[in-house]
């Protein structure tokens, strides 16, 4: 069983290229929006590219310089963000090991688990509580 195409008219077709053109709205969000299919839409915004030879101009100076500092920007925070994972998972390791090996004093004392003595015909033993062996 074959499905057959859809037929698009020119006009439809430069209406959804405007619209992702125009608007901040991505290919995917406008083909949904129309009930037309994502390549089908990125297909007909590169073939209106190759023909109008492209809509981007050239940046100014101003806007070269504003474009190198947000990426210079961009880069430490990203370096940033890297560092700080690294922090928290160390912290994190930290914390989970214990306060044997951490350098500062726990806030309640560590106690030694409660014992139980019991008598058993080789003497006594001491079991502690909750432990199922003995």
């Amino acid at each position: 069983m074959t499905a057959s195409r859809r037929r698009f008219s020119p006009e439809f077709k430069d209406e959804l290229r405007q619209e992702v053109i125009a608007t901040s709205r991505t290919i995917k969000d406008v083909a949904v929006a129309y009930g037309v299919g994502a390549e089908t839409l990125r297909k007909w915004l590169i073939k209106y590219g190759d023909t109008h030879g492209g809509t981007e101009t050239e940046l100014t100076v101003d806007e070269r310089a504003r474009l190198k500092e947000l990426e210079r920007e961009n880069s430490e925070l990203r370096a940033e963000t890297v560092f700080l994972k690294k922090a928290t998972a160390y912290f994190a390791r930290e914390q989970r090991q214990g306060a044997s090996t951490s350098t500062s004093t726990p806030a309640e004392p560590i106690r030694p688990r409660p014992t139980l003595s019991i008598k058993c015909a080789t003497g006594w033993r001491f079991r502690r509580l909750g432990s199922t062996t003995g």
